[in-house]
């Protein structure tokens, strides 16, 4: 039967700044759920049971603690995945930011346009993630056609628009993160 024992410690330096999942059964091991969030498990196997497999299910009871885990298999495919979830709210928060500044250059007051934008970008948030459909049946839903909406989104969604941005932006990331690794 093998003893498991667990404990949250601080990661250590290499893992923090490489962003890369660094397995150690000797040492334990340590995985993340988001570029800035590591954690760590101590784990002592012996006899019949994979200390690999209890390491694993301690770590995803865990991080289920906290919010939703998805397990990703191909270690090649963690830049990306930082790229993403690890740096997708500072994509967020721009967004607010940015909407805000339009709002305030179509005419609104600084703090109102910084709240409109704010509470739009929680409101939206709250039900692409309270909504089993998908974003773009929800951005479907809300624009009217030939309406305020599907206006900007000609702008938004035309050639030189936030696709392309999103893309170049998400590649840069992915990049930055397989330079760090080395």
């Amino acid at each position: 039967m093998a003893r498991v024992r667990y404990s949250v410690r601080p990661p250590p330096p290499t893992a923090r700044d490489t962003g890369r999942v660094k397995w150690d059964l000797d040492e334990g091991w340590i995985t993340r759920d988001r570029a800035e969030t590591v954690y760590g498990l101590a784990v002592d196997g012996a006899g019949e049971i994979d200390a690999a497999v209890v390491a694993r299910a301690l770590t995803d009871a865990l991080l289920r603690s906290t919010g939703p885990v998805e397990w990703v298999e191909d270690e090649n495919l963690m830049d990306a995945v930082t790229a993403v979830s690890g740096s997708g709210p500072a994509y967020v928060f721009l967004l607010a930011e940015t909407l805000a500044r339009a709002g305030e250059k179509a005419g609104l007051p600084k703090e109102l346009a910084a709240k409109l934008a704010r509470e739009t970008v929680s409101g939206a948030g709250e039900l692409l993630y309270r909504s089993d459909l998908p974003a773009s049946k929800l951005r479907e839903n809300v624009t009217s056609p030939n309406g305020t909406t599907a206006a900007a989104l000609k702008i938004l969604m035309g050639e030189a628009g936030i696709d392309k941005l999103f893309e170049e932006a998400v590649a840069a990331a992915t990049k930055r993160g397989k330079e760090l690794a080395g």
